[in-house]
């Protein structure tokens, strides 16, 4: 009997990951394309995040859709290869690394947009948990405003929260992210005791101090701080 590869950790009875496990939704399938974000009327504290998940949706979702149906090809022909040559298929590590990016992938941007989809009011995520939330939707982000963080979004702190605890503060984060983003090509941050801070380059204007305070953010003239004791940990 062929054994498979440590890396095929996610294939059994000759399947492939699904892509509907990026969202733990049936919202986005192999023939979908038109992914919008819901045009849901929000009330009360519910209308500033609405308004920020529209704000980074314009940017964030045309890539993300983009990504997800590339990465969702590529695993079906994986699948169909896995079938028609199971032996063969399942010794070549290569592929095996590749399954697991592909399945990644998903993962990254199913979660992106769930929590885009969250923020307007579109329960995609209900209570999952990831760990990464934070490392990948504002690494998106940044990279969406042509810019990188510093340190690297992969030193972020875990979140330990799922639900709507979980989502928000990604949302948040990637609402500092793009305003700190502005001219600059690295967005730099720091973790104190219980905050995220991101500094500025330039000063924040009247406006976005005070939507960083309908936002529940601190703001200072040029930096502005997230919350983490309530969702985030190390």
């Amino acid at each position: 009997m062929t054994r498979a590869p440590a890396g095929w950790h996610t294939v059994t009875r000759a399947r492939v990951a699904k892509p509907a496990d990026a969202m733990d939704s049936k919202s986005i399938s192999r023939k979908g394309v038109g992914v919008r974000l819901p045009s849901l009327a929000p009330a009360g504290d519910d209308l500033a995040l609405a308004a920020v998940a529209q704000q980074l949706g314009r940017r964030l979702v045309p890539e993300l859709c983009r990504r997800l149906r590339l990465a969702t090809v590529e695993l079906g022909t994986l699948e169909h290869r896995l079938a028609a040559a199971p032996a063969a298929t399942l010794a070549d590590e290569r592929l095996a690394r590749r399954h697991d990016e592909l399945a990644d992938e998903l993962a990254r941007a199913g979660y992106c947009l769930g929590v885009l989809g969250a923020g307007g009011r579109a329960d995609l995520l209900r209570e999952r948990r990831e760990k990464r939330g934070l490392h990948w939707f504002l690494g998106e982000c940044s990279a969406a405003h042509g810019a990188v963080l510093a340190p690297d979004a992969r030193e972020l702190p875990e979140l330990t929260a799922g639900g709507a605890r979980g989502w928000r503060l990604a949302l948040l984060g990637g609402w500092c992210v793009a305003r700190a983003a502005g001219q600059t090509p690295v967005v730099r941050w720091e973790e104190t005791a219980d905050e995220l801070v991101f500094v500025l380059d330039r000063p924040l204007s009247v406006s976005e101090r005070r939507e960083a305070r309908a936002l529940g953010l601190s703001a200072a003239t040029r930096a502005l701080a997230l919350k983490l004791t309530w969702s985030a940990a190390r």
